[in-house]
């Protein structure tokens, strides 16, 4: 399996992942820098982090291409 890492405060960077994986179905799953576990799906113009944090609510940060940023919460 691939390794994603990226910077989100890095829009090219970010550009480059969705270029090269964005045609992919495959979540990748990790951890964040705090140890909570991550998901990560890729499309053409946007990546979504699901992010389950400690205190039990996920964290769903989506970042668009042309450097627009969501962030939202569930519980």
């Amino acid at each position: 399996m691939n390794k994603i890492t990226f910077n989100p405060n890095n829009l090219k960077e970010m550009q480059n992942i969705m270029k090269t994986y964005g045609n992919s179905s495959e979540l990748f799953c990790g951890e964040n820098e705090k140890g909570e576990s991550a998901t990560i799906s890729i499309s053409p113009d946007r990546i979504t982090v699901v992010t389950t944090q400690s205190n039990r609510w996920s964290r769903i940060n989506t970042y668009y291409s042309d450097g627009t940023v969501e962030e939202t919460y569930e519980k």
